[in-house]
């Protein structure tokens, strides 16, 4: 497969509820469960409002990711039943938008949303936010980096042999 150059694990639960992504555009789903997928953590998805609503009225997932331009309802609706569904615990949600003003962001910020991320998506900064609204570690470590401490870490345990 293709490897992205970066490694994102987050130290969770396996009992934690999977991760709600509500997106019309499949490539966007799979790429995000694919992130996911590589950081540990679990995934439900969804295409519409009305399927992801379903989805909610079943349990609460442990975030949730939201594309505004769904089909048939509106993301704010859905952010607004979202937040009527658990008020003294909300659900994280992280919401993906192409309206980058400040005063859209705000109006959702409003709603209680916990981060606006504009499209196209970043991937390794929206697993790291996942992890992090979640109640994960996220740990996101570049592959050179590690690779490089490994090496320096060789290197201090065959100079402290000569010694």
């Amino acid at each position: 497969g293709f490897d992205w150059g970066w490694r994102c694990r987050c130290r969770i639960s396996p009992m934690v509820a999977p991760v709600l992504i509500v997106a019309p555009d499949p490539a966007l789903r799979e790429l995000v469960a694919y992130g996911l997928g590589r950081a540990g953590l679990s995934l439900e998805s969804a295409e519409t409002g009305g399927e992801a609503l379903a989805r909610l009225h079943g349990s609460r997932p442990a975030a949730l990711v939201l594309d505004l331009s769904l089909p048939d309802i509106h993301g704010v609706g859905v952010i607004e039943i979202v937040r009527q569904l658990w008020p003294e615990e909300p659900v994280p949600l992280n919401v993906l938008s192409r309206r980058h003003s400040v005063e859209a962001q705000d109006e959702l910020f409003e709603l209680g949303v916990d981060a606006v991320l504009g499209q196209p998506v970043v991937l390794e900064v929206l697993v790291a936010l996942i992890c992090r609204l979640a109640g994960a570690a996220p740990r996101v470590v570049p592959k050179r980096s590690r690779s490089l401490a490994r090496r320096r870490k060789v290197r201090r345990r065959s100079a402290s042999r000569v010694v």
